[in-house]
């Protein structure tokens, strides 16, 4: 699913079919213009898919806690 999130930035949410979820979003440090928004979000459905079958093949491993980038 693709969203916004409070502050308008584009955000992309799965829940794999064991109920675990995964999201990556942007970080709004502006006002989006509904341009900007689409290309961000075609860039993380990009990434999303890239990282998606990584993710749920690493769900058993050591816990991880909530990272962001840049911080």
């Amino acid at each position: 699913m693709t969203l916004r999130d409070d502050n308008g930035a584009p955000a992309v949410v799965w829940e794999y079919p064991n109920g675990l979820y995964a999201s990556v979003r942007f970080r709004a440090t502006k006002d989006l213009s509904d341009p900007e928004v689409d290309a961000q979000t075609a860039v993380i459905v990009a990434v999303f898919k890239e990282v998606a079958q990584a993710l749920a093949e690493t769900k058993d491993g050591p816990s991880v806690a909530v990272t962001g980038y840049p911080d």
